[in-house]
């Protein structure tokens, strides 16, 4: 059995999202100090956009960047969508522990078929799920839906194109070959700039930002 075929036993390759043990690997990924920092820089990007309302996150994972955006903004309320059954049960442990269970909450859903009204929430913010999407252009118009007239939506993934350099760096820093394998196959899948402007253009989205950096991707979208 080849690494790839491993993974995908493990669950690591699954269209409805990372699930089973690649799940709890991922978890503990997630709480490398690294990481922490990039779900709070995260929060801090949505606390700049917006100060009160309902947010949806889009692939939360283990909930981080939902527990973050809660101790940062008091007039919030958040909902995290994802696919992974087991992952929702990693982020509501996490949150629990947090006592933040009053402020977030976990729903089982796909992202191509948002399981909410029109115009409902007041933000969308997704961080590392974009590459992973089977239905990207309906992903997009799915936001669009239930966003609220003047709401915004925040998303931001790795970059296909990302300098060697600084993905070697990051790679050396990660201690487990699985989840280097996963950088190396998240990169493979993603988008550069220019294929996301165009994908974006040809959605109900007019007005939108994109910002590279580092090894990163940031399209900020307003409705």
């Amino acid at each position: 059995m080849g690494l790839r075929d491993l993974i995908r036993s493990m669950g690591m390759i699954r269209s409805e999202g990372i699930d089973g043990y690649f799940a709890h690997k991922y978890d503990e990924f997630a709480d490398l100090p690294m990481n922490r920092e990039r779900y709070l820089e995260t929060a801090n990007m949505v606390a700049q956009l917006m100060s009160s309302g309902l947010i949806l996150e889009i692939g939360p994972g283990p909930g981080y960047t939902c527990i973050e955006m809660a101790k940062l903004l008091d007039d919030i309320q958040i909902v995290g969508l994802d696919a992974s059954k087991t992952m929702l049960e990693i982020a509501r442990r996490h949150v629990q522990e947090e006592e933040l269970s009053d402020k977030i909450t976990f729903e089982w859903g796909n992202a191509a078929e948002l399981p909410f009204p029109d115009s409902h929430f007041d933000f969308v913010v997704t961080s590392g799920s974009l590459h992973e999407w089977k239905q990207a252009r309906r992903v997009f118009e799915e936001i669009y839906r239930v966003l609220k007239d003047g709401g915004s939506a925040l998303i931001g993934d790795l970059r296909r194109d990302a300098p060697q350099a600084e993905l070697d760096e990051i790679a050396r820093a990660i201690p487990s070959a699985i989840m280097r394998w996963g950088l190396r196959h998240s990169v493979a899948e993603a988008y550069t700039r220019e294929e996301l402007q165009e994908l974006v253009s040809q959605t109900s989205w007019s007005n939108f930002e994109l910002v590279e950096d580092g090894v990163g991707l940031t399209i900020t979208l307003w409705k």
